[in-house]
């Protein structure tokens, strides 16, 4: 009873500290604020209201699942045109309500009922029919496929007898058949208290569903008075509880109470191993009490020997997104909780909270042009899944607003520099391939692979500088060029003079001197011919690919 005490002083200071937040609510002259409403709306349990001296009571609208409390009425903001999407917010002219959003008429699959566009499906205020109402005692009435089922029990109520019409009949705050929830029985020395089994403590005996005083004293621990006056114990018994028990093998009696033989197991009044007896183990969600296997009740478990409460419910998991069916089952974005069910909105409509209207510019699940929401626009080389842009992944590229496999020749097309893209698109010499886009270094940086890294603060342009090639400090050979960050070795017949590779000429070149060359013409290489220019031209025609000496096929062509 120890347990009980505990809990009805705690019931005391929970009251006290209730009347306290009552009586500081509405301090003060006046009438009653506009929410202390005389009658409640309607689906909610009615309760009389009596105000204290010098205080006032406020009363709470609390309305059923799905339904939105707007004034002192609870109502369905997906379907009422005077509420349509938000308190207050009414639908003009011959418009009706559906889905949140005031239209002109009702999508298919829906019906006009009063002004609302609903689905008879499973609308719970036209259910199966206009003005068929779902409604169920202590219990929140839902629509489901054209007829009413109990969609969640009111607290301290259940459906324990699975009969809908009667709604949650079963008080499982105080039924001893039904303790805390359906067919959890209360032991016959016990109450039900709140949902939890309480056993009636010491001097204390049960009647119906209350613990009333003994006659007799403590009935529970007296060997004279053992569960009734005048039922005495034998010599080798103890009371238990309020039951004459003989000591186990191992043990005998002392007072009231059972103690080991010397070489038993020890102490078996609390040793979930040895349980009232050597050996006797209880189960998982068992604990020792006084050498019983006591099972832990309804909204309880078990932490070492010790039965204490289950944590609070997570609420209303038939329309939270977050715990739709059980807690922690997050909704996806495109998704919305329906009696506790992932449902994804369809085509032609778009997520709002928990609810899917009709979208304004189409299908938005598949639309690249309106990935998710009008207007948002995927990127070249993004397709819309399922209203989300998502880019091709690695050795993919997009074809429509599907992504299909590159040619087996060019692989990965994000981040390769001779496939930048798509296949054989190769970016310039100060280029990098950045997720299939040629992107240039900008100022103070140079390429090096596939990555533009910062130029140093003394070495200045990398791209021609000898001493600076392609990065601080890469000299090029006595024989090399930069050209664009790379060491380039003069081809045979030239020279390099400063950070340019000239023709050699035997004696030493001047303006008179002619070298042949085979030209080959800049966008139609395949029309090469050999000419001659002068020493000095050499280099500005070999910028384009030709090459010293005259051409394969003797074709010639004027200086």
């Amino acid at each position: 009873m120890q347990t009980r005490s505990i809990q009805i002083a705690r019931g005391a200071l929970v009251g006290a500290y209730a009347a306290l937040a009552f009586l500081s609510i509405g301090c003060g002259s006046g009438a009653l604020p506009p929410w202390t409403a005389a009658s409640t709306a309607p689906g909610t349990d009615t309760n009389t209201c009596t105000a204290p001296e010098h205080g006032r009571i406020s009363c709470n609208i609390v309305c059923d699942d799905g339904y939105t409390a707007c004034g002192d009425i609870c109502t369905r903001v997906d379907s009422d045109r005077r509420n349509c999407g938000s308190c207050g917010k009414a639908c003009s002219g011959d418009q009706t309500c559906s889905g949140g959003v005031c239209v002109g008429s009702c999508l298919q699959g829906q019906t006009a009922c009063n002004g609302a566009c609903v689905d008879t499906d499973n609308d719970d205020r036209n259910c199966g029919g206009c003005g068929n109402g779902c409604s169920a005692d202590h219990a929140s009435a839902s629509c489901r496929q054209g007829s009413c089922d109990i969609s969640s029990c009111h607290p301290g109520w259940a459906n324990c007898n699975g009969n809908v019409h009667d709604g949650c009949e079963t008080s499982i705050d105080s039924d001893r058949n039904n303790c805390g929830g359906c067919d959890v029985s209360c032991r016959e020395d016990e109450i039900c208290e709140h949902g939890h089994p309480v056993r009636c403590g010491p001097s204390e005996h049960r009647e119906g569903n209350q613990c009333v005083a003994n006659r007799c004293g403590d009935t529970d621990n007296d060997r004279d008075n053992c569960g009734v006056c005048g039922n005495r114990c034998s010599e080798e018994e103890i009371c238990d509880h309020g039951h004459r028990v003989r000591c186990a093998p191992g043990y005998h009696r002392q007072g009231n109470a059972c103690v080991p033989n010397p070489g038993s197991c020890g102490d078996t009044s609390s040793d979930r191993e040895n349980c009232g007896a050597c050996g006797s183990r209880c189960e998982d969600d068992e604990i020792c009490e006084r050498g019983h296997h006591v099972r832990c009740g309804a909204g309880s478990h078990r932490e070492g020997n010790r039965c204490v409460p289950n944590p609070p419910s997570c609420g209303d998991t038939d329309q939270d997104r977050d715990n739709c069916g059980a807690c922690g089952s997050h909704c996806a974005d495109d998704e919305i909780c329906v009696g506790g069910h992932h449902v994804r909105c369809g085509a032609g409509f778009h997520r709002e909270d928990n609810a899917c209207v009709p979208e304004a510019c189409g299908d938005t699940d598949h639309d690249r042009n309106n990935c998710g929401a009008c207007g948002n626009r995927c990127g070249d080389d993004e397709i819309c899944d399922h209203g989300r842009r998502a880019r091709c992944g690695a050795g993919h590229h997009r074809e429509g607003n599907a992504c299909v496999p590159n040619g087996n020749s060019c692989g990965d097309t994000d981040n390769d520099r001779d496939h930048c893209g798509g296949c054989g698109n190769r970016c310039e010499d100060d280029e990098v391939c950045d997720k299939g886009h040629r992107v240039r270094c900008t100022t103070g940086y140079h390429r090096e692979g596939n990555r533009c890294v910062a130029n140093g603060n003394s070495c200045g342009d990398t791209g021609n500088d000898r001493n600076n090639c392609g990065a601080c400090g890469n000299r090029c050979g006595d024989d090399e060029v930069c050209e664009h960050g790379k060491h380039v070795k003069c081809d045979e017949g030239f020279h390099r003079e400063g950070n340019s590779c000239v023709a050699n000429c035997a004696g030493g070149c001047n303006g008179n001197d002619k070298v042949t060359i085979c030209h080959r013409p800049p966008g139609n290489p395949s029309n090469e011919h050999t000419i001659t220019v002068g020493a000095s031209a050499v280099p500005a025609h070999l910028a384009h690919g030709d090459h010293l000496g005259p051409c394969a096929d003797g074709k010639h062509g004027g200086g």
